[in-house]
């Protein structure tokens, strides 16, 4: 009697997340069309893009690059999510939720309304985040994100393991907001399996010198690699640059 061999679970494949803010495509969209198409990832988690009339611009540049627009409009509100028109991605469950909004709301001073894309995607939850340049805003927004990733960003109780937080955090590293988050999640940068290259500066795009758009990650989440894509295009594109992450759901430990 001879017994099986012993078999190896595939490893899952890696999702290649791009994060950027788009700065409602205002710049040079032919430009964000073409970083599109030449880093090719499977979702792209934009912030700032273009809302109200101007919102066909968005179904447009994602039309052009390959992409359909996955999650939009709504409590989305400064934040969306496209995927790759012809990846096989599995079923996508999506989820728009309204940051909260204080102080006035008139016509003079009507204050940003903000609000979190998710997606969840092949075993993974992808959270898109547009944080206020307000400070005590930035803080009460990230209270609320806490409290969103805590229990399951789509609602299903699942917590932070597979989640894949990315966006524009307005703030340095160093500042209150990561350390916040990261009570919760890891900088994707502290996880990378080898050390990491030059850090991702992603602000000014034309001379980047700030990491204001970040990858944070759940303690189940594998991160494979993470780049800022600082190309002619990138810069002539928006104000921020992108950062691509690539992540997978991390085995299970025998």
């Amino acid at each position: 009697m001879t017994s099986a061999a012993p078999t190896t679970a595939t490893p899952p494949e890696p999702l290649r997340v791009l994060t950027y803010n788009v700065k409602h495509l205002t710049m040079d969209r032919a430009a964000v069309v073409r970083v599109l198409r030449e880093v090719r990832p499977d979702v792209v988690a934009l912030q700032e893009p273009p809302r109200g009339v101007f919102r066909g611009r968005l179904r447009r540049v994602a039309a052009a690059a390959g992409y359909r627009v996955a999650v939009r409009g709504h409590g989305a509100r400064t934040t969306a999510l496209l995927v790759r028109a012809d990846a096989v991605l599995g079923d996508l469950r999506t989820r728009t939720v309204r940051l909260p909004v204080r102080g006035p709301r008139s016509r003079r001073a009507r204050p940003i309304l903000r609000g979190v894309a998710v997606l969840g995607i092949g075993g993974l939850t992808v959270v898109d985040v547009h944080l206020s340049l307000d400070t005590a805003e930035r803080a009460r927004h990230v209270a609320a994100l806490r409290r969103l990733v805590a229990s399951g960003p789509l609602g299903d109780g699942a917590g932070p393991g597979r989640v894949v937080l990315v966006g524009d955090l307005n703030e340095a590293p160093t500042d209150a907001s990561w350390r916040a988050l990261r009570a919760l999640l890891s900088d994707a940068l502290d996880l990378l399996p080898r050390p990491a290259g030059p850090e991702p500066l992603t602000f000014p795009a034309h001379d980047p010198r700030l990491r204001l758009d970040g990858v944070l990650v759940g303690c189940d989440v594998a991160v494979h690699d993470v780049a800022a894509i600082d190309t002619a295009e990138a810069r002539r594109a928006s104000d921020h640059l992108p950062v691509v992450v690539s992540v997978a759901v991390r085995p299970p430990h025998r």
